[in-house]
């Protein structure tokens, strides 16, 4: 009877922590996006189009 009383708590703080720990991810990627810094640079394309290499761009 002891057994039954301890599962649903547990399965229920599970739950809570599988819906936390992807939740705080996201609002910490949102963070950065609001808060953090920008960055720009001068791009230039070598070859937009090598079947062997794929799409590169070169930082100047």
């Amino acid at each position: 009877m002891a057994n039954k009383k301890i599962v649903l708590p547990v399965f229920v703080l599970i739950a809570l922590l599988q819906l936390y720990l992807p939740a705080k991810m996201i609002l910490d990627r949102e963070d950065i996006l609001h808060k953090g810094k920008e960055y720009k640079f001068k791009t230039q394309p070598i070859d937009p189009n090598d079947p062997f290499r794929g799409k590169f761009i070169a930082l100047y």
